[in-house]
């Protein structure tokens, strides 16, 4: 065992007991929430396009080791295609990716950790900001290859390229891909579809993606007619309340009933899940983590019932703002209230000497 994780455990035991029975007590319950899992038609959605994207890689490769006097395959260039999980931020683009990920057996003995992963698939995150070139540096890095920030651009991708194949890897899931386009003009755009298609397209180790970022990674993906007509989507979309208020219920339901043992009497009230689904920009996502602090509020105070003064509480405690712009607390028409960047607008609002109320309450 090493110092460095004889010194994390200590911190860790420390912190265990420092707590009183009561905070160790909710905690056992928080983590049989947090280890939950709510599944939408997404997840199926999902698993029917990996099924669809598997059967590909069969096909495809099958055809690719055709016998050389079998001359019906050249019909088909040998190369993978995207799958473009995209959605706006909070709609559980990653998550249901991982999950999928990780349930699914084509993708056994996968692992983060690049010398235990013993899968065809390799995960990165693009972070911000994000060049083509760290792109590529990012995904060798994954391949357990050595740094190569050294390189220029074209020989980081040429790195990336010539080792695929000797690593084995045939899935790449690049998430957050919205980084690579940052502040990107039309050339630059052209630069990342074009070092996509490399992937899919290398002829002699073609490479399925996973894709997963916000809605304008369409764009490279759209731009090359060679990417656009092998592309599939699996689309996060936000919610309705006219649509999805049963859902949501549901979702409250199996968090707070099944998880935590709460009863939920106010939340079955229309109005409160409507709340909810305002309070989290109708993004299922957030609309989990308000109710899993909601929660955790509920177990503090020591109640069996998940009340509507727990998620009052509970967004309060991270929107920073006051009852009368809290969509859970305030009066009157709660749809009015701006729910997101309520700070900022409270900063926007002293720096321009206009007072210190900012929008977000009810108008």
């Amino acid at each position: 065992m090493t110092a460095t994780t004889t010194t994390s455990e200590d911190f860790l035991e420390r912190i265990r007991g420092l707590r009183s029975d009561q905070r160790q007590s909710v905690s056992e319950v928080m983590r049989e929430v947090r280890a939950g899992y709510f599944g939408t038609a997404t997840d199926t959605e999902l698993d029917v396009a990996m099924d669809d994207m598997f059967d590909d890689v069969i096909e495809t490769l099958d055809a690719q080791g055709a016998s050389s006097k079998d001359t019906n395959h050249i019909g088909r260039m040998s190369e993978g295609y995207p799958l473009l999980g995209l959605g706006a931020s909070g709609t559980r683009k990653t998550s249901t990716f991982a999950r999928m990920i990780h349930r699914r057996k084509e993708f056994e003995g996968f692992n983060y950790e690049p010398h235990l992963n013993k899968s065809a698939l390799i995960v990165v995150k693009a972070p911000s900001p994000c060049t083509l070139r760290v792109l590529g540096s990012t995904i060798a890095r994954a391949m357990g290859l050595p740094p190569c920030d050294h390189l220029k651009e074209n020989e980081v991708w040429d790195h990336v390229i010539e080792n695929i194949p000797i690593r084995k890897v045939r899935f790449v899931h690049i998430d957050e891909f919205q980084h690579v386009m940052e502040n990107r003009n039309v050339v630059d755009i052209a630069k990342i579809g074009n070092a996509m298609k490399r992937l899919v397209q290398t002829p002699e180790h073609p490479v399925w993606l996973l894709i997963t970022g916000m809605p304008e990674v369409g764009v490279v993906f759209e731009g090359d007619t060679q990417l656009w007509r092998r592309k599939s989507y699996v689309l996060f979309e936000e919610l309705t309340f006219e649509r999805d208020a049963g859902l949501c219920l549901g979702m409250v339901e199996f968090f707070a009933s099944k998880r935590a043992g709460l009863s939920l009497d106010e939340m079955t009230i229309s109005e409160n899940v409507h709340r909810l689904m305002h309070a989290a920009l109708f993004r299922l996502g957030i609309a989990i983590d308000i109710v899993v602090k909601a929660i955790r509020v509920a177990l503090k105070a020591g109640t069996g019932e998940l009340k509507v003064e727990h998620f009052g509480t509970a967004y309060r405690a991270f929107a920073g703002c006051p009852d009368t712009a809290n969509p859970f607390l305030a009066p009157g028409d709660f749809t009015q209230i701006e729910v997101d960047k309520y700070l900022t607008r409270l900063l926007e609002h002293q720096k321009s000497g206009s007072g210190a109320k900012a929008t977000g309450e009810a108008k």
